[in-house]
């Protein structure tokens, strides 16, 4: 929404970043693209400015992660299945997923067995009700930690793009690479930040940033030519997700758990959108 100017930086700094929603037509956005605009314009002041840092003071970490939810499953539920088809061959997922099922069931009957025939003892000292809970959780662990691309397969041509964008991944989190083979523009160093959130990697690619306007000593007025540089080079992803970040620390606190269930933003695998 930055990089095609559905909003307008106002100011950026380290300790916060301000945009504004601009007048842009926006009839010809997707559902979820709208969601978004929606969504960060209800957290606009009387001037209508937007704090990305303030929205953590207005903000509650499980409406946000309700909201992300509700954003991924729009955003996955917009490409059709001829797409999906084109690249990827799910049959091998569907039969995995029935044997899965089908071993979960499975289980279930066994661990009720279990259950009566050995009731007469206490559940803590009853062993074999506890290999068969163990038992049990074997095909949901199985379900959870298996990518849908181990039992389905690529199409030759989803394998080849399915390469290309890995080869991406690592060219925009690699200095070294970038430094050999420089983008051509900064125009086109916004796309690779675009593509580098959908790819999970955009705090990777905005320190790679960093790196290359430090190196090629880019003028203000030269990021400036690109939304979408501008406001991650001054911070803005940073503010971003810092203000997600202050969220879920909010979140233990109040139920007195600690840790990090790792914020981001509204990008894949977690790792923040533009």
């Amino acid at each position: 929404m930055i990089n095609n100017r559905y909003f307008k930086i106002i100011s950026s700094n380290t300790d916060d970043t301000v945009i504004r929603l601009t007048d842009k037509d926006t009839s010809s956005l997707e559902e979820y693209e709208m969601d978004i605009i929606n969504y960060l314009d209800s957290f606009k002041d009387s001037n209508g400015d937007i704090s990305l840092a303030g929205i953590a003071d207005n903000e509650t970490y499980d409406h946000y992660k309700e909201f992300k939810a509700d954003w991924k499953k729009k955003a996955s539920d917009s490409i059709s299945d001829s797409v999906i088809k084109r690249y990827f061959d799910d049959r091998g997922t569907k039969i995995f997923d029935k044997a899965l099922l089908i071993l979960f069931v499975i289980s279930i009957i066994l661990t009720i067995l279990a259950n009566i025939v050995t009731g007469v003892l206490p559940i803590i000292e009853n062993r074999f009700y506890w290999y068969f809970i163990i038992f049990l959780a074997i095909p949901v662990a199985i379900y959870l930690l298996t990518p849908n691309t181990y039992p389905g397969r690529w199409t030759p041509e989803g394998k080849v793009a399915s390469e290309k964008w890995e080869n991406f991944r690592k060219y925009i989190t690699d200095y070294s690479l970038i430094n050999e083979k420089p983008p051509e523009s900064v125009q086109v160093w916004g796309k690779y930040l675009v593509y580098a959130a959908t790819l999970g990697k955009a705090k990777e690619a905005t320190d790679t940033l960093q790196e290359y306007i430090s190196a090629k000593k880019l003028s203000d007025d030269e990021i400036a030519t690109n939304n979408l540089v501008l406001f991650t080079s001054k911070g803005g992803y940073n503010n971003l997700t810092s203000s997600i970040d202050s969220m879920v620390e909010s979140s233990y606190s109040d139920s007195g758990n600690y840790g990090s269930s790792g914020g981001g933003g509204f990008g894949g695998g977690g790792g923040g959108t533009f």
